[in-house]
């Protein structure tokens, strides 16, 4: 279901609590639209972040998990506070007080990997394919995040730049509410098969979708579309199944 559409803080972080992270949430009308639609249909008013669920090869092997859960979200307002390599937590799981770092936005690290790489901070990144780097935390392994490098959409689309932010950090007293259940699931036909039918099992209601963008269904003939995708960088080997 959609998040509330009053203003809303969302808040996480890793296992070990080197990396934490926010995302604050104006009110509904004022959030991004969600991008991911073939231009000029007609989706509705869907808004980031979305709950989804991802049946990629690449998500399902860096979360170790059958369904990658997340939030596609607006980077825009993701902000994030690291401890330095030289510090370890010692504080309460999910403890946000004076003694972090501060929050700094999520784009002054992700706009270039490089600087992750070359820092002293926890945070770590690997470039999983082309123009697409998972962000995870180097001391415990927890991922947090992934996201398209900023030169991997084209700048005609005028979309937003998104990140994906993987549920399982949500902080459990706000994962524990409602509209937490994913509403979409993405890549579904490339997805193996008794995976997909029992993440959709458990995911009421979800809408299903060949591919990330949610006007295309899973009875649409989705081989035009592969084009596209090939030209942000991924490479797919599909295999169509009943």
């Amino acid at each position: 279901m959609p998040l509330p559409s009053e203003p809303l803080v969302l808040r996480g972080g890793c296992n070990c609590t080197a990396v934490r992270w926010r995302m604050s949430l104006p009110e509904a009308s004022k959030r991004v639209a969600n991008p991911y639609h073939t231009p000029g249909t007609d989706i509705g008013d869907v808004r980031l972040p979305t709950a989804v669920l991802c049946h990629c090869d690449g998500c399902r092997a860096a979360m170790g998990s059958l369904g990658a859960y997340g939030f596609t979200s607006d980077m825009a307002l993701l902000e994030l506070s690291i401890l330095p390599r030289t510090s370890v937590p010692e504080k309460e799981k999910g403890k946000d007080d004076d003694t972090r770092p501060p929050y700094v936005p999520a784009t002054s690290l992700m706009d270039d990997p490089a600087v992750i790489s070359s820092s002293d901070l926890w945070l770590t990144h690997y470039e999983s394919s082309p123009k697409r780097d998972r962000l995870f935390c180097g001391r415990c392994g927890s991922q947090i995040a992934v996201a398209a490098s900023k030169d991997a959409i084209p700048p005609e689309w005028g979309w937003p730049r998104v990140v994906n932010i993987w549920a399982g950090t949500l902080d459990r007293d706000m994962l524990e509410n409602d509209w937490c259940r994913p509403d979409h699931i993405m890549d579904c036909s490339i997805a193996i098969p008794w995976i997909r039918d029992h993440v959709k099992n458990g995911a009421r209601d979800a809408q299903e979708h060949p591919f990330i963008m949610i006007d295309w269904h899973m009875t649409d003939d989705f081989r035009p579309h592969i084009e596209m995708l090939k030209q942000m960088g991924v490479t797919l080997d599909v295999t169509m199944w009943k």
